[in-house]
């Protein structure tokens, strides 16, 4: 099963992005809040938050559509556009204080195409079973 392997992937991101807000409340002494010196922990919080916002949908529409019977390379396609995506736009956030740039959007838009082809894709598998 494809979605899996991606599934496993985004989870070990997932857990990066967890840790790196914990260790960054630890370090600054932030319970609730975002306050940080120089907004470091703002921008992760928001990488975690941004990641946390869109991989779930996109992961429900990779794994539909690999329960579907859907060509194992669209499959892929979507799951590397995911991991690129996402990679790119938290690695934007947290490491680029000031202006997160062509990184950041280039990985907004492959995580939006994700969403749109994952759920065309479905669409087109399940329309005839209506």
């Amino acid at each position: 099963m494809i979605s899996a392997f991606y599934a496993a992937i985004l989870a070990l991101m997932q857990v990066f992005l967890t840790v790196n807000v914990a260790r960054l409340r630890w370090h600054y002494k932030v319970s609730l809040s975002h306050e940080s010196e120089d907004g470091e922990l703002l921008r992760a919080a928001r990488a975690h938050g941004n990641f946390v916002e869109i991989v779930p949908m996109a992961l429900i529409l990779l794994l539909l559509a690999d329960f579907q019977s859907a060509p194992g390379w669209f499959l892929n396609a979507l799951g590397l556009m995911l991991l690129i995506g996402r990679g790119l736009h938290a690695y934007a956030i947290l490491r680029c204080p000031h202006s997160a740039g062509r990184p950041r959007i280039i990985g907004m838009i492959l995580s939006l195409l994700v969403l749109i082809f994952g759920a065309a894709l479905n669409l087109y598998l399940a329309l005839p079973l209506l």
